[in-house]
């Protein structure tokens, strides 16, 4: 499907470079700015420019047609603050006994290497 625009130059820009830019504006409102260079500069402001434009596939970037597959959705993971966790955390603080503290990353890393390192607790 081809689109034709027909909008009103409102200015011309153009600069130390051999660019310029037309702005135009059609019967809707909309603006439309395109570059050009000096030697191709269409009229002066307040002629009519016509933009015509047709898009095509690339055919380099082509999609296929057919739909991915879906990714399988995830098992639902078990909170960590559940009640009763929570509940036998709180009895055993309350109680006075000393909680497992959970091992520090230097010691995480010593028991991947097998190095003997100080234990979590």
């Amino acid at each position: 499907m081809t689109t034709t625009i027909v909008a009103q130059i409102r200015a011309i820009r153009t600069g130390h470079s051999e660019r310029a830019q037309v702005h135009a504006v059609c019967a809707r409102g909309r603006d439309f700015k395109i570059e050009v260079g000096t030697d191709e500069v269409p009229g002066v402001v307040g002629d009519l420019i016509v933009l015509s434009w047709t898009a095509h596939a690339n055919p380099v970037f082509a999609t296929s047609t057919a739909p991915t597959p879906e990714a399988p959705a995830p098992a639902p993971a078990r909170a960590t603050g559940e009640a009763a966790d929570v509940d036998h955390q709180f009895d055993a603080l309350m109680r006075g006994a000393a909680a497992r503290q959970a091992p520090t990353p230097e010691q995480q890393l010593a028991a991947l290497l097998g190095v003997p390192g100080n234990k979590a607790g």
